[in-house]
Formats: structure tokens, C-alpha cells, sequence
């Protein structure tokens, strides 16, 4: 992090009232554009040309509602940073952020036809239904497990029709509709180029010691007086305390941010929305955090179809 090696705490309360803002702006950006397509655009038309529009429509849901979360965390994340300031929180909203952003881009990228978005869809909606079914087999709701199982099938014959392939591995075992869904990991890495962030993050997430101690926590002020405290039979190691820098805040700001705005510039392109007006409303905002004056655009980056 040598880059933010000179932010102080004035520094970082300003990222954090500029990140507020931001998310605040791009609300009302959101609910100014509305909820559909302009005519004309590249979402209408997939959704007028396409065979079963409403499987384009669901895909559009998707990429929307995650998005949503995507803000959720974002707001999320301010909060945990301001008085009372948490010291893990913070990375885990990031995080959770990071993954719902990755999986917009990914659904809404602008540079994919219909089919292929569909087929994206498709495979994300079967691993949804994966877990509630492995959720209705641990609780024992068998008539709610075989429902879900339904659904797959149903989901399945949805791709057949559409002519995608049957996914199965080599024991005939199906493991995705319409295609494999990639792993969370290898989505951040191929269309954010953001996997040693995520996996940063996630160590902290997983409450992995090496990452908690060199992210939420710091050495002690007054080793000798908390060492007392804990008494003589708690080790010699060095007593460590929460805490959270000034050059963490600002490298979660300067994370958070870019990774928020690629999927609405995604959606921009895609509905035909006035990127214009967001980019007057982001410029100002990456230029306060010190990252620059552009809305991140799609990234060359793919994961594994």
C-alpha cells in the first residue's frame, strides 16, 4: 500500500464523505433513468429480437438487483468506517461488494450477444437453486426440496429448447445449466482484475489470523500495561489491539468506488442511458479520491465461459 503511505485522518473522513455522496448521487441518477430500456438501445433490442424475451428480462433483473446489493454494501461500508469505527467490517462489505459488482459486469456486459447473457443467467440461477436445495435437505423440508428440483429440470428444459447443451461432468452428473458457472474467483478476477483484492478481503472474511492481524488489528499503545493485565501465563507474543489506519480507509475507498461504477456503466451502455450525466456526477468523485476523472469502462478481461 506505499501509494497511501501519506493519507492521514482528515484525508480519509473526506473519501468517506465523497464515497457517501456518491452513493447518494447515483441513486437519484437511478431513479431519474427509471427501471427500462430507452428505444432504440442495446437491452430493447435483444429483448425484441431474442426468442424468449423474458429469459433476457431475468437476466437484466439479475444484473439489476445486484447492483442494488452493490450499493447496499457500499453504504454499508461508510457506516462501519464512521464513529463508532469498526476494524473487520469495513473489508467485508468490500468484499461483498466486490462479488455482487463482479457478477453484474459479468451478466450485463454489453460486449456479449443475448444468447450468451442468457446462457450467464441461466447458469447463475441453477446455482442459486443448488443451495436452496441443499438448504431444504439439511432442514428436512423434503416437499420444499423436491420443488427446487423441479425448478432445475425446469430450468433445464429452458436451455435444451434454446438449443444449449446438456452440462454434465464426466460421471454424467449435471453441474450447470446452459454452461459451468465460473467460481466467484475466477468472475472478480476476469472481469474486475481484482482477485488479490478479493482474496485479501475474503481471508479477512474467513477470519484467517495472518489477515486480521495485519488489517483490523495493531500493536498495542502500552505493551507492558496490557501484558500485565492479561497476566504472567499469556505468552510473550506481542499484544495486539483493533484498529484501523487512515491508509486502510483509503485503500477501501479507492477499491470500493471503481468497482461500484463498472456494472452501471455496464447497464449505461446496455439501456441506453445518459452516461454523460454519470460521468459529471462520478468525475468529481474519483478525482477527490485521487483516482482520476473517468466511469470505468468494460474490462478486456473474461472468465472461462
Amino acid at each position: 500500500m506505499g501509494e497511501f503511505d501519506t493519507v492521514t485522518v482528515d484525508d480519509a473522513l473526506k473519501m468517506m464523505r465523497t464515497t457517501s455522496r456518491l452513493h447518494d448521487e447515483v441513486g437519484q441518477f437511478l431513479e431519474q433513468s427509471g427501471h427500462r430500456p430507452r428505444p432504440g438501445s442495446q437491452a430493447a433490442t435483444e429483448l425484441s429480437s431474442f426468442q424468449r424475451p423474458g429469459l433476457v428480462e431475468t437476466a437484466f433483473s439479475q444484473g439489476g438487483i445486484l447492483i442494488e446489493v452493490a450499493a447496499d454494501q457500499l453504504m454499508a461500508f461508510v457506516r462501519t468506517v464512521t464513529e463508532p469505527v469498526q476494524t473487520i467490517a469495513p473489508w467485508t462489505c468490500v468484499r461483498a461488494l466486490i462479488e455482487s459488482s463482479a457478477l453484474a459486469v459479468w451478466i450485463l456486459d454489453p460486449k456479449v450477444d443475448a444468447a450468451t447473457r442468457v446462457r450467464r443467467s441461466l447458469a447463475f440461477r441453477f446455482e442459486g437453486l443448488v443451495q436452496q436445495r441443499k438448504i431444504g435437505r439439511v432442514s428436512g423440508d423434503e416437499a420444499g426440496t423436491a420443488k427446487v428440483a423441479a425448478r432445475i429440470d425446469d430450468l433445464e428444459c429452458a436451455a435444451a429448447h434454446l438449443g444449449f447443451p446438456r452440462v454434465e461432468n464426466r460421471s454424467g452428473k449435471r453441474i450447470g445449466v446452459a454452461q459451468e458457472m465460473p467460481s466467484i474467483t475466477n468472475i472478480v478476477a476476469g472481469v474486475l482484475d481484482e482477485e488479490v483484492t478479493y482474496r485479501l478481503l475474503s481471508a479477512v472474511a474467513h477470519a484467517h489470523p495472518w489477515a486480521l492481524q495485519q488489517l483490523s488489528f495493531r500493536p498495542a499503545e502500552d505493551q507492558h500495561v496490557l501484558a500485565a493485565q492479561l497476566g504472567a501465563g499469556a505468552g510473550t507474543g506481542q499484544v495486539m489491539e483493533k484498529g484501523l489506519s487512515p491508509t486502510a480507509v483509503a485503500f477501501l475507498c479507492r477499491k470500493a468506488v471503481p468497482v461500484f461504477l463498472r456494472p452501471l456503466a455496464h447497464k449505461c451502455t446496455l439501456f441506453g442511458w445518459d452516461s454523460e450525466h454519470l460521468k459529471r456526477i462520478v468525475g468529481p468523485v474519483l478525482n477527490g479520491l485521487g483516482i482520476g476523472p473517468q466511469v470505468p469502462g468494460p474490462c478486456e478481461h473474461r472468465p472461462n465461459e
